[in-house]
């Protein structure tokens, strides 16, 4: 399970339009991902995005958890 640790970011206000767009993608991304027990064949058809994206965005979300 690739992103199961990672939270919801719930900080304060977005800085701006582009922090704002960053969070909600990566709440999304997680929502589904947590919806469909992390089968991400199934969060890409959702998400109605190519599989390889979904995959990027996870690596994106794990790098970010890192820090």
């Amino acid at each position: 399970k690739v992103v199961e640790k990672a939270k919801p970011k719930t900080a304060d206000k977005p800085k701006n339009l582009k922090e704002a767009a960053h969070e909600a993608e990566y709440n999304t991304v997680l929502s589904v991902l947590k919806d469909v027990n992390f089968n991400k064949t199934k969060a890409a058809k959702i998400l109605k995005i190519d599989r390889k994206t979904l995959y990027n965005k996870i690596r994106t979300i794990k790098s970010e958890d890192k820090n």
